[in-house]
């Protein structure tokens, strides 16, 4: 039994190993595209920038208006540079996971249906030996029992056999005593 459970708890193991790549992968993924959008809201902002300075460039004396959209322009530049290079650094770190756990960050799809495939497997197997584990312990314990039960009638039945002797012992003793008493 107790090699059903080493086995459950090696197979738990190595799940929970591979849970925790597959949610790298998908982090991976995810954090990927957050910082694709990112870039791409940085360089829209940047080409809006570009654009006003342009329009800007074309009048003598920019408007008021103008000059508050350029403004505005500027801190949305300012402010998705700054959300880009969040989201890149974020992504630098996952990529430093994913290295020290293995994963390489090319070809992630292959990546993760393999592990798919591994987690599957895996979770297939623990629950195959936490089953046999389990059912081991029952049928143990069912076993106890029944030997429990079969020793507690061979001690009755022992002890019958032993009271009997017993009282045959006393009879005849008694038996014995009336003898001498009376010669």
């Amino acid at each position: 039994m107790d090699a059903f459970r080493k086995e459950a708890n090696k197979l738990k193991g190595q799940l929970e190993e591979l849970e925790n790549q597959n949610k790298l992968l998908t982090s991976f993924r995810k954090q990927t595209k957050a910082t694709q959008d990112a870039g791409r809201a940085f360089r829209e902002a940047e080409d809006k920038v570009a654009n006003l300075g342009r329009e800007m460039g074309k009048t003598d004396k920019p408007t008021k208006a103008m000059q508050a959209a350029m403004a505005k322009a500027r801190r949305d530049v300012k402010k998705a540079n700054t959300e880009y290079n969040r989201q890149r650094e974020a992504l630098a770190k996952l990529r430093g996971s994913m290295s020290s756990a293995g994963l390489s960050t090319k070809n992630l799809k292959q990546q993760q249906a393999k592990l798919e495939q591994q987690l599957s497997e895996t979770r297939t197997a623990f629950k195959r030996a936490n089953e046999s584990a389990r059912q081991t312990a029952r049928t143990l314990r069912n076993s106890n029992l029944k030997k429990t039960a079969k020793d507690a009638e061979s001690a009755s039945t022992s002890v019958g056999k032993l009271t009997r002797r017993f009282l045959g012992l006393a009879a005849a003793a008694g038996g014995l005593y009336t003898f001498k008493a009376k010669h």
